[in-house]
C-alpha cells in the first residue's frame, strides 16, 4: 500500500481521535467540576438500543452487500448518555456500532454528540456533531421503535447516505416559535461539515470502484481529450471529504389537529480523491489511430457542488398516519428526484401495519431510459419504484418484531457493474425481518 493512502488512513484515525478526545474533555468537565458533577449525576439519562436482522433480495445485491443469497449481517447497537448540569443546559453523546454487509463491522464510533443550550423558546444553539434535519424522520432514523417499517422510503432516505448524512460536525441555531390562529413554526440554521467514517467500505468504494463501462465514459469525460484518451483498470485509495455544508429547515404545525409541513434546503461541496490504474493512449487527432498506450497510476481528484431539497406533509387521524415526502437532488447538470407516500394503521399500542409507494428517478431529464448514450444500456435503469408492506409486533414494552415486503420495478438506485450489465431482470423482491430491544 502506497505512503499517500496510508497517510489517508491516518489522517482520518486522528480526527476520529481528537473527537473522542474532545468529548472526553467535555464529560470530564462536567463530571468533576464541584457543583455540577452532582448535578450531571441527578439528571443523567442512559438509552440504548441492540438489534439484529435478516435481509434478502431476489436479484441485485442492494443495500446490503451479498443480499441475493440472504444475510444476517444486517445488526446493529447504540448506546447514549444525556444530562442537564445546569438549567437550559443540554449535554450527550451516542456511540454506535452496526454491521451492514460489508459496512461498518460492528466498529464503534461516534453517531452524534453536542453540547446544548436552549436561551428562549425561540432561540437555541448546538455545537458538537447534530443530527441533522432532513425531511421529518432523518433525526429519528436511528430509534426503530418510532416507526412500524424497518427500512425509511429509500428513494429519500438513502441507506447508503446513512454513514455520513445523519449529522454534520459544526453548529446550529434552533427554535420554535407561536403564530396564534395559524398555529406554530420550528426552524433550524446550521452549517459545519460531514464526516465519511470509513470510505474503503462504504457507498463509495462500491460507486467508484467499478470496472463498468459507464465508469469508462465517465473518467473520459472529465480528463480525456481530442488526443488523450484512458483506458481504466482500476480505482483504489478513494477518499471523500465533505469540506462544508450548510442548511437550515422550517416546520408548519397548522391548527389543524393533526396537519404540518415542511422544507429543509442543503448546500455544500464534495471532493474526491483517488488513485487509478489506468492505459493512457495517444491518438492521432487526424486519423484516430493509436500512436501509444501506457499504463500508469494517476492521482485524480475533482469536486463539485450539491443542492438538496426536501418537502414534506404529515397528517395524523385517530389511527392512521399519512404521509408522504420528496426529494430533489442537483449536482451540476444532473437533477435527482425521489417521492414516496406512506400510509400507517396503529389501531393498539400491540402492533401496526404501514405500506408505502415510492419512486426514485437518477435523472430527471430521461424518466423512461430512451436518452442513453450507451444502446445497450437498459431502459428500467432510469427508474425505481417500489411498492412496500411493513408489519410490527411489540412483544414487550422493550421488544419488538418487524416483518417487511418490497415489490420492485427498475434498478434506478443499483449501482452499475458489469454483473448487473448481464441481468435483464426489471421486476425483484426484498425481504427484510428484524428484532430491536430497547431500554
Amino acid at each position: 500500500m502506497s505512503e499517500d493512502l496510508l497517510r489517508t488512513r491516518n489522517v482520518s484515525s486522528r480526527k476520529h481521535m481528537d473527537l473522542c478526545w474532545c468529548l472526553a474533555v467535555v464529560f470530564g468537565l462536567a463530571l468533576f467540576t464541584p457543583g455540577i458533577s452532582r448535578a450531571f449525576f441527578e439528571d443523567l439519562y442512559v438509552s440504548g438500543f441492540v438489534s439484529q436482522g435478516y435481509y434478502k433480495t431476489s436479484e441485485y445485491d442492494f443495500i446490503l452487500s451479498n443480499s441475493t443469497k440472504g444475510t444476517s449481517e444486517f445488526n446493529e447497537a447504540a448506546i447514549s448518555v444525556q444530562a442537564n448540569p445546569i438549567e437550559r443546559l443540554r449535554i450527550g453523546i451516542q456511540l454506535i456500532a452496526t454491521d451492514a454487509g460489508d459496512m461498518g463491522n460492528n466498529e464503534i464510533r461516534v453517531d452524534w454528540a453536542f453540547g446544548d443550550y436552549r436561551w428562549r423558546d425561540w432561540l437555541g444553539f448546538r455545537a458538537g456533531k447534530i443530527k441533522m434535519q432532513m425531511g421529518f424522520y432523518n433525526i429519528g432514523r436511528d430509534i426503530d421503535m418510532l416507526r412500524t417499517s424497518i427500512f425509511l422510503p429509500q428513494s429519500v432516505y438513502s441507506e447508503n447516505w446513512r454513514d455520513f448524512a445523519m449529522a454534520q460536525e459544526g453548529i446550529s441555531f434552533y427554535g420554535n416559535s407561536e403564530a396564534g390562529p395559524v398555529g406554530s413554526v420550528e426552524y433550524e440554521a446550521y452549517a459545519g461539515a460531514l464526516n465519511v467514517p470509513d470510505p474503503d467500505h462504504s457507498y463509495w468504494q462500491r460507486a467508484f470502484s467499478s470496472s463498468a463501462e459507464f465508469d469508462l465514459a465517465v473518467f473520459n469525460a472529465m480528463f480525456g481529450g481530442d488526443t488523450l484518451s484512458y483506458d481504466l483498470q482500476q480505482i483504489v485509495g478513494i477518499n471523500p471529504a465533505f469540506p462544508w455544508i450548510a442548511g437550515g429547515s422550517m416546520i408548519w404545525n397548522t391548527p389543524v389537529e393533526g396537519l404540518r409541513f415542511g422544507a429543509s434546503l442543503i448546500t455544500g461541496e464534495y471532493e474526491m480523491t483517488s488513485k487509478a490504474l489506468a492505459y493512457v493512449n495517444i491518438v492521432d487527432p487526424n486519423t484516430g489511430a493509436l500512436k501509444s498506450s501506457t499504463l500508469e497510476s494517476l492521482d485524480v481528484r475533482w469536486a463539485a457542488r450539491y443542492l438538496l431539497s426536501f418537502f414534506s406533509v404529515e397528517y395524523s387521524w385517530r389511527q392512521f398516519i399519512l404521509a408522504a415526502e420528496t426529494l430533489r437532488f442537483e449536482q451540476e447538470h444532473e437533477i435527482n428526484q425521489g417521492t414516496y407516500i406512506m400510509l400507517t394503521w396503529e389501531p393498539t399500542p400491540v402492533y401496526s401495519l404501514s405500506g408505502y409507494v415510492s419512486e426514485f428517478i437518477p435523472d430527471i431529464d430521461n424518466r423512461d431510459g430512451k436518452n442513453f448514450e450507451d444502446p445497450l444500456r437498459k431502459d428500467f435503469t432510469a427508474w425505481q419504484r417500489e411498492a412496500v408492506l411493513s408489519g410490527r409486533v411489540n412483544l414487550t414494552s422493550n421488544w419488538l418484531v418487524k416483518a417487511e415486503f418490497h415489490a420492485v420495478d427498475g434498478i434506478g438506485q443499483i449501482f452499475y457493474t458489469p454483473e448487473v450489465l448481464e441481468s435483464n431482470s426489471r421486476y425483484w423482491t426484498m425481504f427484510a425481518l428484524k428484532t430491536t430491544f430497547h431500554f
